[in-house]
Formats: C-alpha cells, structure tokens, sequence
C-alpha cells in the first residue's frame, strides 16, 4: 500500500502474529525499515519520501509430536459363577503419536487362545467376562499404532485362583 503524508510524520504500522493464506498459517518475523531489522509486531517511524516498510512472514512450525506410549493396568475378581470364573478389569491410556491412533486389546488366556477387541478410544477401562474356572495366567497386551505407521504397547498379567 502507499501513505500519501507529509515528511516528518509519525507512522504506526501494527502486522497480525498470525495470518492464514490459502488454508496455511504464517506467523510473523520481522518488519524490515530502512534495512533495519526490527522483530516486533509494532512499529512507529517517522515517514521520509520513498521509505519502504516490509513485513516478513514463514510458515507456522508444526508442533513436535511426542512419541507413542502406552500404560496398562489389569486386575481379576474370581466370581466362580455358572455363567463365568472370573471378571476381568483392564484400564489403558495412549499417549503421543499422531493422530488417528488405532488401538486393540489382546487377551491371552491360560489355554493360549487369544481374543482381539479392536477400535479403542486413546483411554478406557473395561470388564471381561472369563471362563478359566481351572485358574491360570492371563496375559493383556495394549498395542496402539498411529498415523505415521508408529507402534507401541504395554503388558499386564493376572493370575487367576482356581475355582472350588
């Protein structure tokens, strides 16, 4: 743009922090005024004839993503009921990584079978209802992949009392 003032008059030229262009966000760097470099949103000069004021802008840096984690807590309740032995209590949380983040619980029981539960939130906690009234140990894995094909996971283990 060009200001049409007087010599000698004060200018205050004000530049966003942020702007958005084309869908992509720039932050603000530096006004440049008589080859000065000046690193402030603010400026105030005094306007001289053909003096130039340029604002200088970069792309906003993406924000450093944290690596993937997981933690897992599990623990049992022997119920020795017809219907099942045991009840099962499985707490996860998954940190980090980046979005979307697939997460699955793997259950392996005393007899090697293992049954999958896929499509999990990031943090939960669940029951599960087993049938080892033989007791045993019962092994939990949370396994949590995300966007960038990044994987990590977490174990537990519970030992289950055989029934009477």
């Amino acid at each position: 743009f060009s200001i049409s003032k007087e010599s000698g008059t004060q200018i205050t030229l004000n530049a966003p922090e942020e702007l958005t262009i084309g869908g992509k966000v720039l932050t603000f760097v530096s006004w440049e005024v008589r080859e000065n470099r000046i690193e402030q949103v603010f400026i105030s000069f005094d306007l001289e004839k053909d003096l130039t004021a340029t604002v200088r802008y970069q792309p906003k840096a993406a924000e450093p993503v944290k690596p993937l984690s997981v933690n897992v807590f599990a623990n049992a309740r022997q119920v020795c009921s017809p219907n099942f032995s045991h009840e099962l209590t499985v707490s996860w949380k998954v940190s980090g990584g980046k979005s979307p983040i697939n997460v699955q619980i793997e259950i392996t029981g005393p007899d090697g079978k293992v049954e999958t539960i896929k499509d999990l939130p990031l943090a939960g906690e669940r029951k599960f209802q087993l049938r080892y009234p033989g007791g045993g140990s019962v092994k939990i894995k949370v396994i949590a992949k995300d966007e960038s094909n990044s994987s990590s996971s977490a174990q537990s283990s519970v030992q289950l009392g055989a029934c009477q």
